[in-house]
């Protein structure tokens, strides 16, 4: 994580930019996208947590299960679902590891 130049936040892993805040809008439209049916969403990678807060704000959304691989990413990832809206679970590892332990349609 780190402080852009002229303010703002973003995140960096492995010397590559990976999210600024200035993409909330475009988050909160790919949530907006993924969440028209409600229910339990799954999300892969948290990044800053823009579509994480979006979608623990739409309504009819009963869940929210977040994979994630960088494990600082994961820690804030943790942190923040202590004080998500909506019952929210953080799972750690590459999404290709964790699919095999989701079941099958089980998300909306």
């Amino acid at each position: 994580f780190r402080e852009l130049p002229g303010g703002g936040q973003g995140l960096s892993i492995l010397g590559h930019d990976v999210m600024e805040d200035w993409e909330a809008p475009y988050m909160d439209a790919l949530a907006a996208a993924a969440c028209q049916q409600g229910g339990r969403i799954l999300e892969v990678g948290f990044g800053l947590g823009l579509s994480a807060a979006a979608i623990s704000t739409t309504p009819g959304v009963t869940e929210h299960v977040i994979l994630e691989a960088n494990e600082m990413v994961m820690a804030k990832a943790g942190f923040w679902s202590d004080e998500a809206p909506i019952p929210t679970v953080v799972l750690g590892g590459f999404w290709q590891e964790l699919v095999e332990s989701l079941e099958d349609g089980s998300f909306d």
